[in-house]
C-alpha cells in the first residue's frame, strides 16, 4: 500500500516538474518573440503612397541591411534573417489597369462598377472614370484633354493579369461649325475602317493632319485637326490595335443582355481609333435594364454617363440588302439608319495594358494622371 502511494506521490512530483518545465520553455519562447526583431513596412505605387501592396516591386529602401523578396502572384513578402527592429519602404510601379483593378475596384470607392466576363465597366450617371489623356506634356495636366474611361479589360492571355483601358473622349469632336458628321455618304456594304467616319478618325484625327480633306454629303471639305487631333507620337503610341469587337446583327428585339459582348467575341475591326459600341452602352445599364430589349431601351430609367443631349455614332452597324445600316445612340435609344445622317463623333480607343498610373482618383476634380 505505501509503494502505490510513494509511485503517485512520484508521478505527481514529475508532473509538476514536466509542467514547470513546459512552462518554462513556453516562457523562454515568448520572451524570444517579444524580443525578436520586427519589420515594418509603408507602400508607394508609382511614388504614390499606398496602403496596399502593388503588382510590379521595382525598388526597396531599408533602414538596415537585408534583402526583400516579392511574390507578386499571390502579393507575398519575404525578407533575410533581421539582427534589429527594420523599417522599409516598397516601391511599386503599377498600370493604371492594375492599379484601377486592384485599389479603386477593389475599394469601390463611391464609383459604381459592374463585372462582366473578363471587363469591368463603370455605370451610373456620373461615375469617377475621368483620367487625363491626349496631353501636350504628360507631367502638366493642364495641358491635357480629359477622357473618361469606358471599361477595364483584364487580358486573359497573360501569364500575369494585365489590364487594357478603353478611353472615350468627354466632349464631342467639333471643328469650327461642323460639330455633327456622316458616318458614310453612300448606302453601300461597307464597314466602319473604310467608311467616312473610320477614314476620318484613323487618318485625320489620328495624325492631326490640318488639311484633311473630307467628304460630306457630295460636297468636299478641308478639315483641320491639327488642334483637335491626336497631339503627339507619344499619344499614338499609347493606343493598342486590333481590339474593337462588334456584333453587327440586326437583334431589334434582343435584349441588353443579348447585345453585350466583351472583346473576346464578336467581328474583329482592325483600327486604332474607333466609336463606342452598343456593348459600352448596355454595360453602363446593365445592372436594371439588363433584360430590357433593344428597341425599348429608351424606357429603361436607368442614367447612364454616356447619355447625351444629342445623337451619337456607334461603331456598330447592321448590312442589310447590299447596304450599310450604322446605329446611333440618342435619347436613350439605340437604332440604326440611313449613313448619312449626321451625329456627334466621340472618339474611343485602347490604350496599351503597360501605360502606368501617376496619380489621381477619377473624380471630375482629381482625374487619373497616366504616362506611358
Amino acid at each position: 500500500m505505501e509503494s502505490k502511494i510513494i509511485i503517485k506521490k512520484q508521478i505527481i512530483i514529475w508532473g509538476i516538474v514536466l509542467t514547470s518545465a513546459i512552462l518554462l520553455i513556453i516562457g523562454f519562447f515568448l520572451i524570444f518573440k517579444i524580443n525578436e526583431p520586427k519589420i515594418s513596412y509603408e507602400y508607394y505605387i508609382n511614388d504614390i503612397k499606398s496602403d496596399i501592396l502593388g503588382t510590379n516591386l521595382v525598388r526597396y529602401d531599408c533602414n538596415k541591411d537585408i534583402t526583400i523578396l516579392y511574390d507578386k502572384d499571390v502579393k507575398a513578402i519575404s525578407h533575410s534573417k533581421l539582427d534589429s527592429d527594420t523599417k522599409c519602404n516598397l516601391y511599386f510601379e503599377d498600370s493604371l489597369g492594375n492599379y484601377i483593378f486592384n485599389y479603386a475596384y477593389a475599394k469601390d470607392d463611391d464609383t459604381i462598377y459592374n463585372e462582366m466576363d473578363n471587363v469591368i465597366g463603370y455605370t451610373g450617371e456620373n461615375p469617377n472614370n475621368y483620367v487625363y489623356f491626349n496631353c501636350d506634356d504628360y507631367s502638366n495636366k493642364d495641358t491635357c484633354e480629359v477622357w473618361r474611361i469606358l471599361e477595364v479589360v483584364k487580358i486573359t492571355n497573360e501569364e500575369t493579369d494585365k489590364y487594357r483601358l478603353k478611353l472615350i473622349r468627354n466632349d464631342a469632336l467639333m471643328l469650327g461649325d461642323i460639330t455633327k458628321f456622316i458616318w458614310a455618304n453612300k448606302g453601300t456594304n461597307e464597314g466602319f475602317s473604310t467608311a467616312n467616319i473610320g477614314t476620318l478618325l484613323n487618318n485625320g484625327y489620328y495624325n492631326a493632319l490640318s488639311d484633311y480633306e473630307y467628304a460630306s454629303d457630295t460636297t468636299g471639305l478641308k478639315l483641320d485637326f491639327s488642334k483637335i487631333g491626336l497631339k503627339n507620337d507619344k499619344t499614338r503610341n499609347m493606343l493598342s490595335t486590333g481590339n474593337f469587337k462588334m456584333i453587327s446583327e440586326h437583334y431589334k428585339n434582343g435584349s441588353a443582355d443579348g447585345w453585350y459582348k466583351n472583346e473576346t467575341f464578336g467581328i474583329n475591326i482592325d483600327v486604332l481609333v474607333g466609336l463606342p459600341t452598343i456593348s459600352d452602352y448596355v454595360l453602363t445599364k446593365m445592372d436594371t435594364c439588363k433584360n430590357v430589349a433593344i428597341s425599348n431601351f429608351k424606357t429603361c430609367s436607368e442614367k447612364s454617363y454616356l447619355d447625351k443631349n444629342e445623337g451619337i455614332w456607334l461603331l456598330n452597324y447592321d448590312t442589310t440588302n447590299n447596304a450599310t445600316y450604322p446605329f446611333h445612340l440618342e435619347n436613350g435609344s439605340i437604332s440604326s439608319l440611313s449613313p448619312t445622317f449626321k451625329y456627334l463623333i466621340y472618339p474611343t480607343l485602347y490604350l496599351k495594358s503597360d501605360v502606368i498610373y501617376k496619380g489621381g482618383n477619377g473624380t471630375l476634380d482629381n482625374p487619373y494622371l497616366l504616362n506611358y
